[in-house]
């Protein structure tokens, strides 16, 4: 189809509906995503931009990038140094799906009741994006009881291979079994907020083990 608008210089209104028509629901929810974050004027893909000139790229292939499951209530409260902060989450969010990273954020179904109104706004639009899950909580006779989603985030991570960001060790979990164990020791991503700007060490696993670009890789 574009290659019949070639030389034409612009395209006429029914071509114009014609392009709009290839916009499906799933892009028109990244286009959400992107106009909320560029609202707060963070600088994230600039970021982008300079860690890439800071990291050692190896003349290899380096893999697919791994499937990255975010623990979004430590990552929240990370950013607003314990109060909860859903900005925190697209903050993450960009900087890995700018990488080519798949990622998905676990977050109490509970989250959502408590959070104020633009909370509410940011993570209705990751939930629609389906880049967040809530994990189950009822409520009953005025009690909440929610699943334990530090549990979920590890298993799932566990079984796709993937990197959990978090600052949370999940020491509770570390010997509950093997394949837990494996994932928290080897496959647990720490990091830090300056500015409203996410920095994860270049050397995840200490000085002597992988560096960021090879961690992030199966």
């Amino acid at each position: 189809f574009l290659s019949s608008c070639k030389g034409k210089g612009q395209f006429t209104a029914a071509e114009d509906r014609m392009i709009l028509e290839f916009v499906n629901e799933t892009g028109k929810r990244w286009v959400t995503l992107s106009r909320l974050l560029a609202r707060t004027a963070i600088r994230v893909r600039n970021r982008h931009e300079e860690l890439k000139l800071q990291m050692v790229i190896k003349q290899r292939d380096p893999g697919p990038a791994s499937m990255i499951v975010v623990d979004g209530t430590n990552v929240a409260k990370e950013l607003g140094q314990g109060k909860f902060l859903a900005l925190g989450l697209l903050i993450v969010w960009d900087w890995f799906c700018s990488r080519g990273h798949e990622v998905l954020i676990f977050l109490p179904q509970s989250r959502f009741r408590r959070a104020n109104e633009e909370d509410k706004v940011i993570l209705a639009e990751l939930k629609k994006a389906g880049v967040l899950v809530y994990t189950p909580s009822r409520r009953t006779d005025g009690v909440t009881c929610g699943s334990y989603d530090d549990r979920y985030i590890v298993k799932y991570a566990a079984q796709e291979k993937g990197i959990i960001v978090s600052n949370d060790n999940f020491r509770d979990l570390v010997a509950e079994n093997e394949e837990f164990r494996d994932q928290i020791k080897n496959r647990l991503l720490h990091f830090t907020f300056i500015k409203e700007e996410i920095f994860p060490p270049d050397d995840p696993l200490g000085k002597k083990g992988p560096s960021l670009t090879d961690f992030l890789r199966h």
